[in-house]
């Protein structure tokens, strides 16, 4: 007797590589509006987001067709993403606070608004597809405190847990989870001497950085609200790497004393870090 054997292939989920990976829906204090569901793309290409939509509840909502996430990256639905009025939105809460989206570099992933309401007790949020396939979903039955986001564990994997955020922020839109930063602390480190120099001194301030090897990296100062004034460095950077800032911005001139941010963003994945530093009269 003879035996045919059959394989049967099942297809592959195409937008099985877009997964939730943060939910914040108790905004911070009495503040309104400041709601947002954060997207991750698992997949090692860019991912359509007009393919998917967002359930919230009884609502559905289609995502905007002109955007795509490339690998490895987020992106936010916020509830209220800009504000002209300078009234509350994600914009001016976690970003640089100009009115317009996109303009700075802590504006970097792709973010869009999409008038959902999530309640502070209990509530879901599904992403699902074109074909109303759900894709992935987040329960929770269980306020938050005030400002403090819900977080995949591991954004690796479709069966990872979930869990508040212990982000000092209380939540990382855009960027990796908590939970994923303690990951790739130990192959992203920054060392920066002396936080204080004095204008027109002829000081320096060094940066000291460990990266893993071939990372891509931008390191930049802001002002205290967010503009940047300086690129120190931009590519791929051969880890261990120092560089250094005198207190100029790009044009060659000094900046004015105050508080200055040295931030320090590695990509795929926009992982961040941001020190400080001090411009003395």
């Amino acid at each position: 007797m003879r035996y045919l054997l059959v394989l049967i292939l099942f297809p592959v989920n195409a937008f099985a590589q877009a997964i939730l990976s943060e939910v914040l829906f108790n905004e911070p204090g009495s503040r309104v509006l400041l709601e947002w569901i954060e997207i991750y793309n698992q997949a090692d290409s860019a991912i359509d987001l007009g393919l998917f939509r967002i359930v919230a509840n009884s609502d559905t909502f289609a995502l905007s067709s002109f955007y795509t996430v490339s690998p490895e990256s987020y992106a936010v639905c916020a509830r209220r993403l800009v504000a002209q009025d300078g009234g509350d939105s994600f914009e001016g809460h976690w970003g640089d606070s100009s009115g317009y989206w996109g303009d700075g570099i802590l504006e970097s992933f792709r973010a869009f608004e999409i008038p959902f309401s999530l309640p502070n007790d209990t509530g879901f949020v599904a992403l699902i597809d074109v074909d109303s396939m759900e894709v992935d979903r987040f329960v929770w039955g269980d306020g938050s405190p005030d400002g403090i986001s819900f977080e995949r564990q591991n954004v690796s994997s479709f069966l990872s847990g979930w869990r508040l955020c212990f982000d000092m922020g209380g939540s990382t839109p855009g960027r990796p989870n908590s939970s994923e930063q303690l990951s790739i602390e130990s192959e992203f480190s920054i060392s920066v001497e002396p936080k204080i120099i004095a204008r027109n001194s002829g000081g320096e301030i060094m940066i000291a950085l460990t990266l893993e090897t071939g990372a891509v990296c931008n390191i930049e100062v802001l002002s205290d609200a967010g503009k940047r004034l300086r690129t120190i460095a931009s590519g791929i950077i051969d880890s261990p790497a120092t560089f250094f800032w005198n207190g100029t911005n790009d044009s060659g001139k000094p900046v004015s004393p105050g508080v200055y941010i040295l931030l320090v963003t590695r990509n795929p994945g926009s992982r961040i870090k941001s020190v400080p530093v001090v411009i003395a009269p």
